[in-house]
């Protein structure tokens, strides 16, 4: 009941800030067509997936809706998965601090609806930005922790056209790979890099395409997963 509970207040929040929202706000509708569905250097479904979102930004506040949808599993998998995402961006002293709830729920799968809690914080230095992330399960996995560690270059390469390229690592406690390994210990899960190339056709459309690479790195979870991973992706985003 309290799960339901907290579904229903975050739709319920989600329309409320639609109706509220003010004129410095902003909406961002995304489309995302990719071969694989990605999560943290697992795989969770190999075949197409569409993975649409829209979310509305409020001065430091935004409410996202993401999903993943799956249009073809080479395993027969269903991996459908719709989230609700709330951020708040806080800047000091240069740093940004990004405390996040994040609501997983599984449309028509046997699996358990569960929450997170991140917090994030990112600091620039020119065209880098360094940025470090603890998320912590609520529910389901009580006790889970993920940490990530990445490095970002970002640089305009000319008129619309801009690049970045991220390079990282992620690490799961013992709880954490437990539960979405199957590997009860503490481990550096993977080293990842990525690039993202997006293409600005007017002040409101860009379309993007984007790689990423995760090298697992401890063996037993790599035994358990099978092998690294590479994936690619487009999407055509529209803010208003």
């Amino acid at each position: 009941m309290k799960l339901k509970s907290l579904i229903l207040l975050c739709v319920l929040a989600f329309a409320n800030f639609i109706v509220a929202q003010e004129s410095e706000g902003s909406l961002n509708v995304d489309l995302q067509m990719t071969p694989k569905y990605v999560w943290r250097g697992m795989t969770f479904t190999d075949g197409l997936v569409y993975q649409p979102s829209i979310a509305i930004t409020q001065k430091q506040l935004t409410i996202q809706l993401w999903g993943n949808f799956v249009l073809h599993d080479k395993n027969d998998i269903p991996g459908n998965e719709l989230d609700v995402y709330v951020t708040y961006n806080y800047d000091y002293s240069g740093f940004t601090f990004t405390p996040s709830l994040f609501l997983y729920t599984y449309p028509g799968q046997d699996v358990n609806t569960t929450t997170e809690f991140s917090l994030g914080i990112s600091h620039e230095i020119d065209d880098f930005t360094l940025s470090t992330s603890l998320s912590k399960d609520l529910v389901e996995a009580r006790g889970a922790f993920f940490g990530s560690l990445d490095l970002k270059y970002s640089k305009n390469i000319a008129e619309g056209l801009s690049l970045d390229l991220t390079t990282g690592a992620g690490y799961g406690n013992e709880p954490f790979n437990e539960y979405y390994v199957g590997v009860a210990k503490n481990a550096l899960n993977y080293y990842m890099i990525g690039g993202t190339l997006k293409y600005s056709l007017n002040q409101n459309i860009s379309v993007r395409t984007y790689f990423e690479n995760f090298w697992i790195l401890d063996n037993e979870i790599k035994e358990t997963l099978g092998s690294d991973t590479f994936n690619f992706g487009v999407a055509v985003g529209v803010e208003l």
